[in-house]
């Protein structure tokens, strides 16, 4: 009669726990994963996406593949450079529709004998997943080696992740014969969809009366 009771008693608390574990169906995991794409298209489009390759871009990502324009080993099909009064652009277009556009515009520019000094130049990066921006100030000298004064005001934006470990610098304060001047962002990214960590820098190079600049990211 013990024996009875304790299969009754067990068999109760194996209907009750089996009644009270929450049962996640299909349909709930669907509505769940378009809800994640819906998000995420959204935020790819708030970079300057075009919706249909936005969609097209986020589904990638759901099925946990890294971007083009986020992938180091991936070679845009095409890059082109445009100068509009004094800001330069550089635009990369990759094989899966993701983009990449650095540029180094605005700010002020003062003009004496044999220099041009500039303060508060925009360097900015923008990918269909990420935005590094900060600005900038240096000088041209006429027939000297020109210099970056100082880099400040960094922000970095990370769409379906984050960021650490952010340094904004001057790597190199003056042109010599080894090279230009050099300021540099960098960080540690964290990327949630795919779960997968990488690293960016976007770097200013000022030299021979010219100022450029460059992205860089790599796993």
């Amino acid at each position: 009669m013990k024996k009875m009771n304790r299969i009754i008693v067990l068999s109760l608390f194996i209907v009750v726990l089996f009644t009270l574990s929450p049962i996640t169906n299909a349909s709930e995991n669907s509505s769940n994963e378009k809800v994640v794409l819906s998000e995420i298209i959204v935020k790819i489009q708030e970079n300057g996406t075009d919706a249909a390759i936005a969609s097209k871009l986020a589904e990638k990502l759901v099925n946990g593949e890294l971007l083009d324009c986020d992938n180091p080993n991936a070679e845009p099909v095409s890059i082109s450079q445009y100068l509009i009064g004094n800001d330069m652009v550089t635009y990369s277009l990759y094989a899966d529709g993701s983009s990449m556009t650095v540029s180094l515009s605005g700010g002020t520019s003062t003009i004496g004998s044999g220099y041009v000094n500039w303060t508060g130049r925009l360097a900015k990066a923008v990918s269909s997943s990420t935005t590094f921006q900060y600005n900038i100030d240096y000088t041209f000298l006429n027939g000297g080696n020109d210099y970056i004064s100082r880099v400040y005001n960094k922000k970095i934006i990370v769409i379906y992740g984050s960021f650490s470990n952010d340094i904004l610098s001057v790597i190199k304060s003056t042109e010599n014969i080894n090279g230009p001047a050099h300021g540099k962002l960098s960080a540690k990214l964290d990327y949630t969809i795919p779960p997968i960590t990488g690293y960016g820098s976007l770097s200013v190079y000022v030299g021979n009366d010219n100022a450029y600049a460059v992205f860089n990211d790599f796993q």
